[in-house]
């Protein structure tokens, strides 16, 4: 009775796979939870578990990727931005060194831009970190400069906020001779 709860490693695969290719999902069928609930119930009962199979962690892997959602990163702007005031007439530059709350400077910066820009929604204060790094990188600064700069340890983290100019991604295709 208790060997038909068991599975194989190659059950446990196309168990998993349904799950992997279901668009909307819902909370109850989640790979992960599917993934662990096996391992828990094989280790409790004292038999191996077929989550611990290579092929069965790679469909798992696969699962959380194909259901993961996609990261949209807000737009950079390749300008240096500095504290501002708002005033009658506009925007003056503050002078000193008056500190501003992360909310305010949210809120002026928004204000600023938003006669600019079709979807404010697509900037962020991050869009002036991303901005720099960009700019940094078209202008050739070597990468290990700019990653001191901004405090980033790895290239992963610097990738994540460069955004390639249509140039820079052209040069795949036309050196394939595409």
């Amino acid at each position: 009775m208790l060997e038909h709860w068991l599975m194989t490693s190659h059950r446990c695969c196309l168990e998993l796979e349904p799950i992997r290719q279901t668009e909307s999902i819902s909370i109850g069928l989640l790979p992960g939870k599917a993934f662990y609930n096996l391992r828990y119930a094989h280790s409790s009962l004292g038999f191996v578990s077929p989550t611990e199979n290579g092929l069965v962690k790679n469909v798992l892997e696969g699962a959380k990727r194909k259901l993961a959602k996609f990261v949209i990163k807000k737009e950079p702007i390749t300008y240096i931005f500095r504290g501002v005031t708002k005033c009658a007439s506009g925007y003056i530059l503050r002078k000193g060194n008056v500190p501003l709350s992360y909310t305010r400077l949210r809120e002026i910066f928004i204000d600023a831009l938003r006669p600019y820009v079709d979807n404010i929604k697509q900037f962020g204060l991050h869009s002036l970190r991303r901005g720099g790094a960009t700019a940094a990188e078209n202008s050739g600064l070597p990468d290990r400069m700019f990653k001191r700069h901004a405090r980033w340890r790895s290239e992963k983290a610097k990738d994540g906020y460069i955004k390639d100019s249509l140039e820079q991604r052209m040069k795949v295709s036309l050196s394939l001779g595409l």
